[in-house]
């Protein structure tokens, strides 16, 4: 947060009217900061969470990406998972399939590595106009292995449809997922701790029960909170009202 848009809004306060953040993460840094007020506006609407799907000591398991293939996504570090998860699932005798949803410059070393590994036979790439709530509603968790984030839109998909998200302990991914399913950024860290996550949900029912309770009722207090829509439509109310 410390470059980048959020920085030089920061910088240009005296000349902005208002500011719409997504986060509270950012609300604390504009205040602590610049010591200015913003407006909190979730990017979410309120919708049911399905429960999940997955199961312990499941014998299939569908794992999904989704992400633009460029360097913020770690596309590269979610397939490097994939690879470790993949010798996981040969030692537990699980059937595990892969769905990468993306396009960019990192593409063609995804595939590359795929093919080198011998997982290309495992994996379904699907361009960035792809349905993701249909790919999410065919998979049982997603990983979201990014170097930055705000607060990732896909991951509340990934919960409204019964689908256990895990994510680097970036940007504000905190405010939605419990800190059981946060894994370090470090790549190797990251690798590491989404293999763990993975091996503890098939192993524990009690844990897999525990954090599906906690996403539920962590998107349920977001969906409370004021909306994006709110937000901007009374920035629009207001500017209309002072012509």
């Amino acid at each position: 947060m410390d470059g980048g848009f959020v920085r030089i809004s920061g910088v240009w306060s005296g000349h902005l009217d208002r500011t719409h953040v997504i986060s509270r993460k950012l609300v604390n840094f504009y205040r602590d900061r610049f010591d200015r007020p913003v407006d909190l506006g979730r990017m979410i609407e309120w919708r049911r969470a399905k429960p999940v799907r997955m199961q312990p000591q499941q014998t299939a398991l569908r794992i999904a990406f989704v992400g633009r293939m460029a360097y913020q996504k770690r596309p590269v570090t979610a397939l490097w998972a994939m690879v470790q998860l993949a010798r996981w699932a040969r030692k537990h005798g699980v059937d595990l399939r892969f769905n990468m949803v993306g396009e960019g410059p990192f593409l063609r070393f995804v595939r590359q590595i795929a093919e080198t590994k011998g997982l290309a036979a495992r994996i379904t790439f699907h361009p960035s106009s792809a349905d993701v709530r249909a790919v999410l509603r065919g998979a049982d968790i997603l990983i979201l292995p990014s170097a930055n984030e705000g607060l990732a839109l896909v991951a509340i998909e990934a919960i409204e449809e019964g689908v256990f998200p895990i994510a680097t302990d970036v940007g504000a991914m905190g405010e939605l997922l419990p800190r059981e399913l946060l894994t370090p950024p470090a790549p190797a860290q990251t690798v590491r701790g989404i293999v763990r996550i993975v091996d503890r949900f098939w192993r524990d029912g009690a844990f897999l029960e525990k954090q599906a309770l906690t996403l539920r009722e962590n998107h349920e207090n977001l969906a409370t909170e004021p909306s994006a829509k709110d937000v901007i439509t009374g920035y629009y109310s207001e500017a209309m009202g002072a012509k």
